[in-house]
């Protein structure tokens, strides 16, 4: 069998960046932000910190799964580079796919 081709692999990375980057906004939306919306004093009871998180989170996950779309392009792009600069790069996808997906879904929840 013979080995896959560059190109394959470079296809591969980005599908596996862009679930990476869906599978991290999710986790967060329902690990992370429920924990710092609790410990900032934003919600002063755990349970409606999580459902709060948890509902923008579920509001937000269509626009989560075509902005990490987007950035499995962006992983196309800079595939060459070194690992911690693609490591840097995945934790900002991350970021920055929450905060524009759940601004959304919060604009729409009203």
């Amino acid at each position: 069998m013979a080995p896959p081709s560059s190109s394959t692999a470079l296809y591969v990375g980005a599908g596996v960046h862009g679930l990476l980057v869906f599978v991290g906004a999710a986790l967060l939306g329902f690990v992370v932000a429920p924990f710092v919306g609790l410990v900032s004093g934003l919600f002063p009871i755990e349970s409606d910190s999580r459902s709060f998180f948890s509902l923008l989170t579920l509001k937000g996950v269509p626009y989560f799964v075509g902005l990490s779309t987007l950035s499995a392009a962006v992983h196309i792009r800079f595939a060459g580079r070194r690992l911690r600069f693609r490591a840097g790069l995945l934790v900002l996808n991350i970021l920055a796919t929450w905060l524009i997906g759940a601004s959304i879904a919060l604009a729409i929840l009203g």
